[in-house]
C-alpha cells in the first residue's frame, strides 16, 4: 500500500491493537505531503497537528 501520510495518520491509530502492522506507504513517496508523520528507528510518530492543514 502506498499513500501518503494524510493516509497513514487515522491507521496510526489502530495499530496500538495490532501486533504487526504495515504503515510504511509514506517512506515509499518520492514525496510526501508537508508536515509529514515522523518514522524513526522502524517506529511511526505522533502526527503533527499541521498536517490535517
Amino acid at each position: 500500500m502506498v499513500c501518503t501520510s494524510l493516509g497513514i495518520a487515522p491507521a496510526r491509530l489502530l495499530a496500538s491493537f495490532a501486533d504487526w502492522i504495515d504503515l510504511d506507504g509514506p517512506i515509499l513517496l518520492a514525496r510526501d505531503r508537508d508536515h509529514p508523520v515522523p518514522y524513526a528507528n522502524g517506529r511511526i510518530g505522533i502526527p503533527p497537528r499541521k498536517l490535517w492543514g
